[in-house]
Protein backbone atom coordinates (compact mmCIF):
# COMPACT_ATOMS: atom_id res chain seq x y z
CA UNK A 1 0.00 0.00 0.00
CA UNK A 2 1.17 3.15 -0.65
CA UNK A 3 0.11 6.54 1.15
CA UNK A 4 1.32 9.67 0.45
CA UNK A 5 2.48 11.46 4.07
CA UNK A 6 3.37 15.18 3.98
CA UNK A 7 3.36 17.74 5.84
CA UNK A 8 0.91 20.36 4.38
CA UNK A 9 1.87 22.88 7.44
CA UNK A 10 5.12 22.83 6.46
CA UNK A 11 4.86 23.47 3.01
CA UNK A 12 1.99 26.10 3.79
CA UNK A 13 4.36 28.16 5.94
CA UNK A 14 7.39 27.36 3.50
CA UNK A 15 5.28 28.62 0.42
CA UNK A 16 5.39 25.46 -1.20
CA UNK A 17 2.23 25.00 -2.01
CA UNK A 18 -1.25 26.06 -1.91
CA UNK A 19 -4.19 24.23 -0.72
CA UNK A 20 -7.29 24.40 -1.82
CA UNK A 21 -10.48 24.37 0.64
CA UNK A 22 -11.44 20.80 1.53
CA UNK A 23 -15.27 21.70 0.00
CA UNK A 24 -14.13 23.11 -3.12
CA UNK A 25 -12.07 19.08 -3.68
CA UNK A 26 -15.28 17.05 -1.88
CA UNK A 27 -17.67 16.43 -5.10
CA UNK A 28 -16.02 18.57 -7.24
CA UNK A 29 -15.94 16.56 -10.46
CA UNK A 30 -17.84 13.91 -9.34
CA UNK A 31 -20.63 12.18 -10.41
CA UNK A 32 -23.25 11.66 -7.60
CA UNK A 33 -23.75 8.18 -8.37
CA UNK A 34 -19.65 8.02 -7.51
CA UNK A 35 -20.57 8.92 -3.92
CA UNK A 36 -22.29 7.12 -1.23
CA UNK A 37 -24.77 7.53 1.25
CA UNK A 38 -21.85 8.59 4.02
CA UNK A 39 -20.51 11.26 1.41
CA UNK A 40 -17.24 9.32 0.77
CA UNK A 41 -16.05 8.29 -3.01
CA UNK A 42 -16.99 4.86 -3.79
CA UNK A 43 -15.05 3.08 -6.57
CA UNK A 44 -16.98 2.78 -9.85
CA UNK A 45 -16.21 -0.05 -11.69
CA UNK A 46 -17.49 0.28 -15.78
CA UNK A 47 -17.89 -2.73 -18.38
CA UNK A 48 -16.05 -1.29 -21.12
CA UNK A 49 -13.21 1.49 -21.65
CA UNK A 50 -15.39 4.46 -22.16
CA UNK A 51 -14.91 6.18 -18.91
CA UNK A 52 -11.53 6.96 -19.95
CA UNK A 53 -12.73 8.89 -22.44
CA UNK A 54 -14.81 10.49 -20.15
CA UNK A 55 -12.63 11.04 -17.83
CA UNK A 56 -10.15 13.16 -20.21
CA UNK A 57 -13.20 14.69 -21.57
CA UNK A 58 -13.05 15.67 -17.54
CA UNK A 59 -9.13 16.83 -17.29
CA UNK A 60 -6.12 17.92 -18.90
CA UNK A 61 -3.54 16.34 -18.77
CA UNK A 62 -0.21 18.85 -17.64
CA UNK A 63 2.66 16.99 -17.16
CA UNK A 64 4.24 13.50 -15.36
CA UNK A 65 5.21 14.11 -12.20
CA UNK A 66 6.69 10.63 -11.67
CA UNK A 67 6.93 7.04 -13.27
CA UNK A 68 6.98 3.41 -10.94
CA UNK A 69 6.76 0.25 -11.58
CA UNK A 70 3.04 0.53 -11.68
CA UNK A 71 2.75 3.37 -13.69
CA UNK A 72 2.63 6.66 -13.27
CA UNK A 73 1.89 10.28 -11.62
CA UNK A 74 0.82 12.63 -13.61
CA UNK A 75 -0.50 16.38 -12.84
CA UNK A 76 -3.74 16.92 -14.33
CA UNK A 77 -6.38 20.21 -14.52
CA UNK A 78 -10.05 19.91 -13.98
CA UNK A 79 -11.25 21.35 -17.37
CA UNK A 80 -14.49 23.26 -15.53
CA UNK A 81 -12.83 24.62 -12.20
CA UNK A 82 -9.30 25.10 -13.71
CA UNK A 83 -7.87 22.57 -10.26
CA UNK A 84 -4.94 20.98 -10.53
CA UNK A 85 -4.77 17.22 -8.84
CA UNK A 86 -2.47 14.84 -9.02
CA UNK A 87 -3.48 11.48 -10.73
CA UNK A 88 -2.00 7.98 -10.32
CA UNK A 89 -2.35 5.82 -12.95
CA UNK A 90 -2.18 2.32 -12.60
CA UNK A 91 -1.88 -0.30 -15.63
CA UNK A 92 -3.50 -3.47 -14.15
CA UNK A 93 -2.01 -5.61 -16.24
CA UNK A 94 1.61 -4.91 -14.98
CA UNK A 95 1.10 -5.33 -11.49
CA UNK A 96 -0.09 -8.71 -9.39
CA UNK A 97 -3.43 -9.29 -7.71
CA UNK A 98 -2.29 -8.63 -4.52
CA UNK A 99 -0.61 -5.46 -5.30
CA UNK A 100 -3.55 -4.31 -7.18
CA UNK A 101 -5.24 -5.08 -4.13
CA UNK A 102 -3.42 -3.61 -1.95
CA UNK A 103 -3.66 -0.34 -5.00
CA UNK A 104 -7.64 -0.99 -4.91
CA UNK A 105 -7.78 -0.10 -1.05
CA UNK A 106 -5.38 2.83 -0.65
CA UNK A 107 -8.56 5.17 -2.08
CA UNK A 108 -10.64 3.99 1.37
CA UNK A 109 -7.84 4.55 3.72
CA UNK A 110 -7.43 8.14 2.10
CA UNK A 111 -11.46 8.68 2.77
CA UNK A 112 -10.87 7.36 6.20
CA UNK A 113 -8.05 9.68 6.66
CA UNK A 114 -9.55 13.10 4.75
CA UNK A 115 -9.47 15.20 7.99
CA UNK A 116 -6.15 14.47 9.02
CA UNK A 117 -4.23 17.80 7.58
CA UNK A 118 -1.08 15.81 7.50
CA UNK A 119 -2.08 13.01 4.49
CA UNK A 120 -2.88 14.12 1.11
CA UNK A 121 -6.48 14.07 0.72
CA UNK A 122 -8.53 12.04 -2.34
CA UNK A 123 -10.21 13.75 -5.02
CA UNK A 124 -12.06 11.08 -6.86
CA UNK A 125 -11.25 7.12 -8.18
CA UNK A 126 -12.00 5.33 -11.70
CA UNK A 127 -11.30 2.32 -12.73
CA UNK A 128 -11.95 1.45 -16.40
CA UNK A 129 -10.71 -2.82 -17.97
CA UNK A 130 -7.20 -1.49 -17.97
CA UNK A 131 -6.84 1.35 -15.95
CA UNK A 132 -6.96 2.51 -12.23
CA UNK A 133 -6.99 6.18 -11.75
CA UNK A 134 -6.13 7.78 -8.59
CA UNK A 135 -6.74 11.35 -8.27
CA UNK A 136 -5.68 13.51 -5.09
CA UNK A 137 -4.79 16.33 -4.16
CA UNK A 138 -1.47 18.05 -5.90
CA UNK A 139 1.41 19.36 -3.25
CA UNK A 140 3.46 21.78 -5.49
CA UNK A 141 6.21 20.91 -3.16
CA UNK A 142 6.39 17.63 -3.50
CA UNK A 143 5.88 14.59 -1.08
CA UNK A 144 8.44 13.65 1.85
CA UNK A 145 10.88 11.67 -0.05
CA UNK A 146 11.18 14.33 -2.90
CA UNK A 147 11.56 17.28 -0.37
CA UNK A 148 14.18 14.89 1.99
CA UNK A 149 15.70 14.08 -1.77
CA UNK A 150 16.03 17.96 -2.65
CA UNK A 151 17.61 18.77 0.19
CA UNK A 152 19.74 16.39 0.30
CA UNK A 153 20.89 17.33 -3.24
CA UNK A 154 21.26 20.91 -2.37
CA UNK A 155 23.65 20.45 0.41
CA UNK A 156 21.37 22.55 2.48
CA UNK A 157 21.48 20.68 5.88
CA UNK A 158 18.13 20.56 7.65
CA UNK A 159 17.55 22.94 10.58
CA UNK A 160 16.66 21.27 14.03
CA UNK A 161 12.92 24.03 13.45
CA UNK A 162 12.75 22.36 10.34
CA UNK A 163 12.89 18.70 11.47
CA UNK A 164 10.79 18.91 14.39
CA UNK A 165 7.91 20.50 11.63
CA UNK A 166 8.38 17.05 10.38
CA UNK A 167 8.65 14.67 12.17
CA UNK A 168 5.89 15.67 14.16
CA UNK A 169 3.91 15.78 10.89
CA UNK A 170 4.43 12.34 10.31
CA UNK A 171 4.17 11.69 13.80
CA UNK A 172 0.60 13.27 13.42
CA UNK A 173 -0.45 11.29 10.19
CA UNK A 174 1.10 7.91 11.77
CA UNK A 175 -1.59 8.51 14.74
CA UNK A 176 -4.43 9.03 12.36
CA UNK A 177 -3.55 6.11 10.45
CA UNK A 178 -3.47 3.81 13.54
CA UNK A 179 -6.64 5.85 14.99
CA UNK A 180 -8.38 4.67 11.80
CA UNK A 181 -6.84 1.08 12.37
CA UNK A 182 -4.87 1.43 8.59
CA UNK A 183 -1.90 -0.21 10.45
Amino acid sequence: MFIIVMSKEFQIRSGKGSLPRKDKLRGSSLNPKEVDHNGTHAMQVYSDDDIEKKFWSRHLFEKVLGKGGYGLVVLIREKTSGHQSACKIVDKEKVSSEIYSSLRAEPKFLTKLSTCKYVVNLVETVESRKRLFVVMEYMKGGDLSHYIHRKVQDGSPFRESEVCVVVAGVLRALKAIHGNNII
